[in-house]
Formats: C-alpha cells, sequence, structure tokens
C-alpha cells in the first residue's frame, strides 16, 4: 500500500498501553500529521471486501463491500443494515497495518433517500478492547455529497468501527478514512 509514513510526523509521539491507544501528541505534532493524512484505502480498494465487516446487512443486494465512498454499483449503492428499530447499527474497518487516524468522510446512500444523521467513531488496537470518541453530526441534507470531519486529537488504530446513532429513512452509508500509517 502507497501509504506515507514519516518519522518527523509522528516524532514524539508518545503511545500508552495498547487498549489505550490516545497519543499525546503537541498541536505542532497533530497539525503536521493532519497536513500529511491521506484517504486509508476504503474507497479506492486497497483495503480487501474482507476487512469491512457490519453488525448485519439489509440483504446480499446491501454488503459491506458496498460502504466504500462514492460507490454506485452494481446493487444498492451504500451499505445498509437490517432495519431494526432500537438495534445497534455499525460497521468496522480493519486497516492492514496500525494507522495514526485524523478523520473521516460518510455520504448517504446514492440512489435512495437514506443516510446516517448521527455516528460516533470507536477504535482499537486489536480489534478486541475499543475506545469511544464523541458523537458527531453524518449527513442531515439528502445531499449525496460526503460530510467529512476531524477528530480533535489523532488516534492510532488497526480498527475503526462507525456506530450509528441515528439515521433518516435506513441505516445507509458510504465512508473513508483519513490518517497517517504509523
Amino acid at each position: 500500500m502507497g501509504f506515507p509514513q514519516t518519522q518527523e510526523a509522528v516524532a514524539g509521539a508518545a503511545i500508552g498501553p495498547q487498549e489505550k491507544s490516545e497519543t499525546n501528541l503537541s498541536d505542532y505534532e497533530v497539525f503536521k500529521i493532519s497536513r500529511q493524512s491521506v484517504a486509508l484505502g476504503i474507497e479506492s480498494g486497497e483495503i480487501p471486501n474482507e476487512f469491512i465487516t457490519a453488525s448485519s446487512q439489509h440483504d446480499d443486494n446491501h454488503q459491506t463491500k458496498n460502504s466504500r465512498l462514492n460507490y454506485a454499483g452494481p446493487g444498492s449503492h451504500a451499505w445498509c443494515a437490517k432495519n431494526e428499530k432500537g438495534a445497534n447499527h455499525w460497521i468496522q474497518i480493519q486497516f492492514p497495518s496500525t494507522f495514526f487516524v485524523t478523520g473521516f468522510a460518510i455520504q448517504p446512500r446514492g440512489d435512495h433517500d437514506q443516510r446516517v444523521t448521527k455516528l460516533s467513531v470507536s477504535y482499537s488496537l486489536t480489534g478486541i478492547n475499543w475506545v469511544d470518541t464523541e458523537a458527531y453530526l453524518g449527513n442531515t441534507t439528502p445531499l449525496k455529497t460526503p460530510v467529512k470531519r476531524d477528530f480533535k486529537q489523532p488516534f492510532r488504530a488497526s480498527f475503526v468501527r462507525i456506530n450509528i446513532l441515528e439515521y433518516h429513512g435506513h441505516p445507509s452509508l458510504r465512508c473513508e478514512f483519513y490518517g497517517l500509517k504509523c
């Protein structure tokens, strides 16, 4: 994979124990990492389909492989969870290595007015113990353009999970994460 990795970008990054991957980065280090941040391979297909999992899928036409930013078919133009009220809907991406994750983009389903309007992101180094971020607004209008959000503090992760808190029509999304290889 062609992910940028520079010692200068991560110099001085103090990483705590594996299950607490918060970083104690200075404002300058956060600025440098954010400036060098790139898409981490969901949209491009560098992240293999089997590295994208979810709590559920509506049916075979709404698979996790459809969750790639700007995906436009065949099949549904997004990953769609089963529409079960009160269910804990999420989609998870496993990275091929550990990254400093700086932000994400989320996009509504391309062929219907279905979108995630509020979400949180969880991250992990192991896929077992997770750290939660704050809640973020997703796509609050029917526009099909992605909404990009930056994390207040980059974090180190091998897994990220989008937790759907609220949605319009149906829990459906396309996404990408941004960052820098550790």
